[in-house]
């Protein structure tokens, strides 16, 4: 959205306006230069000021004295937040400060504050209403860093603080068209000098967290299967303190911005209101490019709260925009022990680390203080680690969801080790007042349920998705010894087969959430015998790995189907293969997926199995031929082909206005019917081109049915139609 117009300028700019995104309380930061901006000449409602204000325009604050970090770090207790700027009181209001203008387009305010010796500055604004169409603007000089506010703005508490500008000097400026008698009303009530900044773990230290061996970012190695749950942790600035927080689900799916964090972090309704959040402070690479500030969202409700369990659920004034690619995070109340656990989270309040437990973790009890918590204990981080910071982080379990929040530890770069989360077990209902509890808030539906999966609120959709089949699914399982002694040919036996792959014909991208095995053999003795869930690419054979998840013998059950849940939307190029690698650790252990019975009415072939070499099942096990895997492929927004050999598909699949239609031996569709998700029949057409049928539709988006008649045979198969 572009919102006019532009505060006013020095001279150099009499008529003209730089657009900017501008969305309320969503601050997206501007660079101010040649080639970074479009001119577009409109009617501006202010006469532009110059650009250097009078000196009687600009507050002085006292210059910042260097012990306060000292005297700021030893009120900081356990973890803790990570404490930055310190707090000056003011009041500091247009009526009696500042400087006014009256021009042609309506009038200006302006108001300097200078910090001497602060590294960054931000503002909490009291009583703060705006009178609609006025403007308030924040910005260095210069016009850097420029951020904006409308009516939009306003809420019920009165309450708005700004993101975080570098430097000692900010302008605030007051845009009031013609018309207007009155701005509303606004105080500068309090002015952070910050006197370190993010990742500077002391004054005058160093700024940059790609220096430090211990940290891990977001987006190199260990953060490879955690690039969603990543969209859901968010960096919080509050009275000058700076922690970790998570959006995090509710059963009910809606978009309700709720963010978990720790009570020692955020413990009353004032630093809940002046909290802003920050969405993907992270590098784009692997520790290299600039990390982004620019996502932020200012202002929340203290819900719910408990300092024994040492939680707090926050909801935003505002629900995150789609151009912030929100996750909203699953959770785990069960009390079940993590066997493996990530916490993704920002040390020192830099850029947007992780860190990996690969151990069990202990059930123990914290105490810090006078406080003590049922808490998931974190022995040693194997890679990475916590740093005051942050405090309130996530702990994500093996199945990637929420089932704790950083209340303490001592682990560090030196001693990556001991850290304490507060179990979500325990504050999920233990105690019975809404304000002090998680269920309330988290199970509006009263489902009773104990875990729930992470969901993103804009751009995905499961309706969207399709599982494909290399076979049908009403033909029987089976699963072969074929000559073997013991075993199967789709799992361990004596010819030591450690890799089989199910193939997926495809021309374009997909994306993946996950995978259904219809699971024939586990061992029954061995709780922890690992299973390496893998996607390849590759066109005659698997060659490339381009995801992998390790899925342990304990998590499934013989004779079922089981949907194994990527970590993170895999996205593959062309054709691919998904399937599984095993071990042959003692000769005993029985792990087989089933596969499809002899004659297998698919006629697919797209069974691999891997000795050293990749080989096609069909010329290993003729008598069998054609063999698929019973795998089911998920994909979404993609276009999968039906398999070789298979009589008839539709592509793509799913579409937004026409399919192409393939049938056995060529088969003319003469008549073909749509219904929707409630049986009612909807408007399709066919054509006929030279080099096969199209139907083309023009339905909103979902889920159809679509029937197709040829003289011989009726034929039957789902259609996803997508938005255009």
């Amino acid at each position: 959205m572009v919102h006019n117009p532009k505060p006013a300028m020095s001279g150099l700019f009499p008529t003209y306006l730089l657009i900017y995104l501008f969305r309320p309380a969503s601050i997206l930061r501007v660079a101010w230069g040649v080639g970074c901006f479009v001119l577009l000449q409109v009617h501006v409602y202010a006469q532009p000021l110059p650009a250097a204000l009078p000196y009687s325009a600009t507050y002085g604050l006292p210059r910042l004295s260097t012990y306060v970090p000292v005297l700021q770090d030893q009120a900081t207790t356990g973890r803790g937040s990570y404490r930055f700027a310190d707090r000056y009181l003011t009041n500091l209001q247009p009526e009696d400060a500042g400087e006014w203008q009256q021009g042609a387009y309506g009038k200006v305010w302006r108001i300097g504050l200078h910090a001497p010796q602060a590294r960054s500055l931000y503002l909490t604004l009291s009583s703060f209403h705006l009178t609609e169409g006025v403007r308030l603007y924040l910005y260095a000089p210069g016009y850097h860093d420029m951020m904006g506010y409308d009516a939009k703005d306003t809420n019920k508490w009165g309450t708005l603080s700004t993101p975080v500008i570098g430097g000692d000097r900010l302008i605030v400026e007051l845009n009031i068209p013609p018309g207007h008698d009155t701005y509303g009303s606004l105080i500068i009530s309090k002015v952070y000098r910050g006197f370190r900044e993010p990742g500077q773990e002391g004054y005058g230290g160093q700024t940059d967290t790609r220096t430090g061996t211990c940290y891990e970012g977001i987006n190199c190695a260990q953060g490879r299967n955690w690039q969603t749950e990543k969209r859901a942790v968010v960096r919080i600035v509050s009275d000058g303190q700076m922690s970790t927080g998570t959006l995090i689900a509710n059963t009910g799916g809606t978009s309700e911005p709720y963010v978990i964090t720790a009570n020692h972090t955020m413990f009353n309704r004032t630093k809940a209101a002046e909290a802003v959040f920050y969405f993907n402070d992270e590098y784009p690479a692997c520790d290299k490019g600039s990390a982004v500030t620019s996502y932020t969202l200012s202002g929340s409700s203290l819900v719910a709260t408990d300092q024994a369990q040492d939680f707090s659920l926050l909801r935003l004034h505002e629900v995150p925009p789609a151009s912030y690619m929100p996750y909203y995070a699953g959770w785990d109340v069960s009390g079940n022990r993590p066997r493996r656990a990530a916490t993704i989270h920002h040390p020192w309040g830099a850029d947007k680390q992780i860190a990996m437990e690969y151990h069990p973790l202990q059930s123990v009890v914290f105490t810090i203080g006078n406080t003590s918590s049922a808490a998931w204990r974190v022995a040693h981080w194997e890679a990475g680690t916590t740093q005051p910071g942050s405090s309130g982080a996530p702990l994500f379990n093996e199945h990637h969801r929420l089932t704790g929040v950083l209340a303490g530890g001592g682990a560090d770069c030196s001693d990556p080790a001991d850290d304490y989360f507060s179990k979500l077990s325990q504050a999920w209902e233990q105690t019975p007042d809404p304000a002090g509890q998680l269920r309330h808030w988290l199970d509006p539906l009263q489902t009773g349920a104990t875990t729930t999966d992470g969901y993103d609120p804009y751009g995905f959709s499961a309706s969207y998705c399709d599982t494909v089949w290399n076979l049908e699914r009403a033909a029987p399982p089976a699963l072969s010894r074929e000559g073997f002694a013991w075993g199967s040919i789709s799992g361990h036996n004596p010819a030591h087969h450690t890799r089989f792959a199910e193939k997926f014909r495809s021309v374009t991208s997909n994306r993946l959430p996950g995978c259904y095995f219809h699971i024939a053999e586990v061992p029954a003795d061995k709780p922890l015998f690992p299973i390496k869930v893998t996607v390849w690419e590759g066109t005659s054979y698997p060659e490339k790995e381009v995801y992998s998840k390790l899925i342990f013998s304990d998590e499934l059950r013989a004779h079922s189907l089981h949907y194994i849940a990527f970590d993170s939307l895999v996205t593959v190029q062309g054709t691919f293969f998904t399937g599984y690698e095993i071990d042959y650790d003692d000769g005993a252990s029985r792990f087989a997926v089933y596969h499809s019975p002899r004659g297998n009415p698919s006629r697919a072939g797209s069974m691999y199995v891997y000795d050293g070499t990749w080989h096609k099942a069909d010329e290993l096990y003729p008598d069998l031929a054609p063999l698929s895997l019973r795998i089911g492929q998920v994909h979404c927004y993609g276009n999968i082909a039906g398999p070789e050999g298979e009589g008839h598909y539709i592509y793509p699949n799913p579409a937004r206005d026409y399919v192409s239609i393939n049938t056995p031996a060529g088969e003319v569709v003469y008549e073909a019917r749509c219904t929707d998700s409630k049986g009612r029949t909807v408007p399709v057409a066919l054509s006929y081109d030279p080099a096969g049928q199209e139907l083309h539709f023009s339905l909103p988006p979902g889920s159809y049915y679509l029937t197709l008649i040829t003289y011989s045979h009726v034929y039957t198969t789902r259609l996803l139609v997508l938005p255009n």
